[in-house]
Parts: C-alpha cells; sequence; structure tokens
C-alpha cells in the first residue's frame, strides 16, 4: 500500500483534532484507529545486514524472498513467498540465539509461533515449537540463506512458479532479505502510528 504525505498528515490532523475537542468522542467509532494503523507500512525501513544480526538484538519486520520479489506470507500454518506488498506480509520478531542460532516468531491470536517445518517433507510452517534454524551464508551483506543445520539443507520455494517455502535439497529462491521497522529513528507520529498499528493488530505484536 502507497501512503501519500497528504493522507499520512490528513489522518494525524484527524487524531491531533480528535485529542483537543472537549466534545466526548463515541469509543465505538474505531475508523481513525484502523485509519492510524494503516499508515504503519510507510514507516521508515531498512534492510538487515549481517552486522546487525550479529549484534543480538530484535528485529520486527517481514520476511522478504529476493528470488521471487515477495515477501512471506502463510495460508493457514502453511508458509508461501507469495505477498506482494508488506501490507500481507507476516510482520516476523528476528533475532540471533546463542551459538548462532536464527530464531523467526510470530503469534497466530495470543499464541507465539516459530518458523518450522515438516520433518517428513520439509514443508515450512509456524510450530509452537523451535527447531534450529541459522543464516549460513551472506551474499552480499544483506541478502541471506537459510537452512536446517540438521539435515545441512536449505530453505526455498517449491520451484520458480510454486512458491510454497520447504526444507529441502532441490528448492529454488533461497535467498532472503529482512525489511525491518527503524525503531530507533521514528518520530513522535511514527512512533504513535507503531503503537496503534500493534493494538490494532495484537497478533503482530
Amino acid at each position: 500500500m502507497t501512503v501519500s504525505t497528504e493522507q499520512r498528515q490528513s489522518v494525524l490532523e484527524e487524531v491531533r483534532t480528535l485529542r483537543r475537542s472537549s466534545d466526548k468522542p463515541r469509543e465505538e467509532d474505531v475508523r481513525l484507529d484502523r485509519a492510524l494503523a494503516d499508515l504503519y507500512s510507510a514507516l521508515p525501513r531498512a534492510w538487515l545486514t549481517e552486522r546487525q544480526f550479529l549484534s543480538g538484538k530484535t528485529f520486527r519486520g517481514a520476511l522478504f524472498n529476493s528470488g521471487c520479489g515477495r515477501y512471506v506470507n502463510r495460508d493457514d500454518i502453511w508458509l508461501y513467498a507469495n505477498a506482494p506488498d508488506l501490507l500481507r506480509a507476516i510482520e516476523w520478531r528476528l533475532y540471533r540465539e546463542g551459538g548462532g542460532r536464527l530464531v523467526l516468531t510470530t503469534n497466530m491470536g495470543s499464541e507465539p509461533m516459530f518458523f518450522n517445518w515438516r520433518n517428513t517433507t520439509g514443508a515450512c510452517k509456524l510450530y509452537d515449537s523451535y527447531d534450529r534454524l541459522e543464516i549460513n551464508r551472506w551474499a552480499p551483506d544483506d541478502v541471506f540463506h537459510m537452512w536446517n543445520p540438521v539435515n545441512s539443507e536449505p530453505i526455498g520455494t517449491w520451484s520458480d512458479t510454486d512458491f510454497q517455502l520447504y526444507n529441502r535439497t532441490n528448492v529454488a529462491n533461497p535467498t532472503f532479505k529482512f525489511s525491518y521497522i527503524v525503531e530507533e529513528d521514528l518520530s513522535a507520529d511514527d512512533r504513535l502510528i507503531f503503537d496503534t498499528y500493534h493494538k490494532e493488530n495484537p497478533s503482530a505484536s
């Protein structure tokens, strides 16, 4: 979704006017909350680099398959690189654990879920427990390859035309990037948008 400067300013000004008003608002009216949350996709973002990943900080954003040019989304629990924009992408929290492990976690409702896969077919899915996942190569600095170190098989799409994600030896499109919100660069207005989005979308928190 493209958000114009005029649209952003119009929504923010409506919020300011509401806050200044002495009229009691109708609390059942959530239109403005949703309009404010819709500005989320236009917040300042950057691509995660190797140096940032190694810092151990937690980054909040979207996983992007650079081979097929799509963000990672889900169909129920199954993972696909088929979202054309950030609005349709899964919101992940990404961080590095001890031993170099990569953790990608999100929520389904109030339940924390992890990037995982079936041990039999290799189909990638959301699961409520963590299996070891690693970034085994950066090339270049903001593009990375993920693999399952237990079987030394990569993560990628089933083929160049079928974008379901798998952990198998013969996958296509094995390169990923991570588009994250630069939280330290958020202005007061940006922070208002950020916080409202996560109140309106608790599964992204």
